[in-house]
């Protein structure tokens, strides 16, 4: 064995590998876009859908829950109704999750779309639709 591969395990092995929170180690998730998924405009009365992408982000698998709308104008917002809950991802895998927008009337309008993992925190995203 080599002094440089003697010294290199001992750095290793004396504590001195450092890991960064923010590490993809366990089971992890995001979702995309980042920050609030926005509509196009839409004619009172129709329908226009985006896609929330659920990525996992880890070395684990990672479940999700449940997926949920939330907010006062959550109704004009609609999830799909065969969404295969629990939702089973592989690290590096993702979830599109289509979302539509129908309002009934004009204006602008929001909800949350809130996604609950097994284990680890919630994570939500601002949908916004103009109509």
């Amino acid at each position: 064995m080599s002094i440089f591969s003697l010294l290199f395990q001992c750095l290793l092995g004396c504590g001195l590998e450092t890991y960064n929170q923010d590490s993809a180690v366990g089971a992890r998730f995001e979702l995309i876009p980042e920050g609030e998924l926005s509509f196009e405009r839409v004619p009172a009365n129709k329908a226009s859908t985006a896609i929330l992408t659920v990525l996992s982000t880890g070395d684990e698998r990672m479940v999700i829950d449940a997926v949920v709308l939330s907010g006062p104008q959550a109704d004009r917002f609609v999830l799909p109704d065969e969404l295969p809950l629990p939702i089973s991802l592989a690290p590096g895998t993702d979830f599109p999750i289509n979302i539509s927008f129908q309002p009934t009337a004009q204006g602008q309008f929001s909800a949350l779309v809130e996604v609950t993992p097994r284990s680890g925190p919630v994570l939500n995203r601002r949908i916004v639709g103009q109509a």
